[in-house]
């Protein structure tokens, strides 16, 4: 049998040949099945996969474990069915076809959006931290409706995300972000902050204790922090990755006038962007929490970056040219990383 990553070769393979095709295409609608596929992939995957036996064993359980409200109604359904294997389907479900009515709504970024999702968020969010996974997609959601200035929808949907997985509750800050003022030079000047925080030792986590509200969570703090502590591997935050996202997010806010005449919502998304590139400087002391936030926020990765790129690049031939470039160097950094192709767990 086929192990998970052929499967998601080819679905990529299979993604590349369809965005990168001269002829006309149809309605996004009409590839839905494309989608199907990925939901059978991430159901069926490899029982190898980091977190696969934690979810496995918290699905089956019926005792108490720390998990979100929507988690434990998930829960109670897959024990009523008697396999596990449906609350992986569950899971697949809800996050991959909410993933395809956003992405659906931009037409002409359909397949491109579909390549620089493969490349990263289905694998790390979809196949591995799935709760985060469904609130992510939840959260395309959000901001999708906040770009459209419908901010009573938006909540409602970060609420909902909330409910799934909750440093969601991260994506409040939407509310307060300008969909039309850039504000460039202030997001740039947080960028260079947080690096100067993150490189003499200042991290976010140092201040979490005085907020009151966080009360019995403190608790899941310390202990990421005392577990990278004692293992003595804080985050790397001049990784080859980090830094990937470093250059794209400056570029584009360098192009950000551009790019948002094209498409308006790619400043809200590069907003949230930055703050994805931010939260791996403010949470460095901890490699858990430092990759599970800023991925948190990296989700809007699946249409920025095609936005980015199409309004950058005048010719087509360019834009499709990277496009599949910087995803299949995506793919090849996430397939070879073993901290998801194996039962090490974040």
């Amino acid at each position: 049998m086929l192990s998970t990553q052929y499967y998601i070769i080819f679905t990529f393979l299979l993604a590349c040949i369809f965005f990168v095709s001269p002829k006309k295409q149809s309605l996004p609608v009409k590839h839905g099945w494309f989608y199907l596929i990925l939901i059978l992939i991430v159901t069926f995957r490899s029982p190898t996969m980091a977190d696969y036996e934690q979810y496995e064993e918290a699905f089956a359980s019926k005792g108490e474990l720390r998990f979100e409200p929507a988690f434990f109604v998930v829960r109670v359904i897959v024990a009523s069915l008697g396999n596990y294997i449906y609350g992986f389907l569950f899971f697949g479900i809800i996050s991959i076809w909410v993933k395809y009515y956003v992405i659906s709504k931009y037409r002409d970024l359909f397949w491109a959006a579909t390549l620089v999702y493969l490349s990263n968020v289905l694998i790390v969010q979809d196949m591995v931290a799935i709760r985060a996974g469904v609130a992510g997609s939840l959260l395309l959601v959000a901001a999708f409706y906040r770009v459209e200035e419908h901010k009573k929808k938006m909540l409602l949907f970060v609420l909902i995300a909330i409910m799934f997985h909750y440093t969601a509750a991260i994506f409040l800050v939407m509310y307060f972000m300008s969909s039309e003022k850039p504000y460039r030079k202030w997001y740039l000047g947080v960028i260079a902050i947080s690096y100067l925080m993150a490189m003499n030792r200042i991290y976010l986590t140092q201040f979490l204790g005085f907020l009151p509200f966080i009360g019995q969570d403190i608790a899941l703090f310390d202990k990421y922090v005392s577990e990278m502590d004692y293992q003595l591997t804080p985050m790397n935050i001049f990784n080859l990755l980090q830094m990937g996202h470093l250059l794209i997010c400056v570029t584009f806010w360098l192009f950000i006038n551009k790019i948002s005449s094209h498409y308006r919502s790619a400043l809200i998304l590069l907003k949230i962007y930055t703050l994805g590139v931010c939260a791996v400087c403010w949470f460095a002391q901890s490699f858990v929490m430092a990759i599970r936030l800023s991925e948190i926020f990296f989700v809007v990765e699946i249409l920025l970056i095609p936005m980015g790129f199409s309004a950058m690049f005048k010719k087509t031939f360019h834009y499709k040219l990277i496009l599949v470039v910087y995803a299949a160097v995506i793919l090849i950094i996430r397939m070879t990383d073993y901290m998801y192709w194996d039962q090490t767990r974040l």
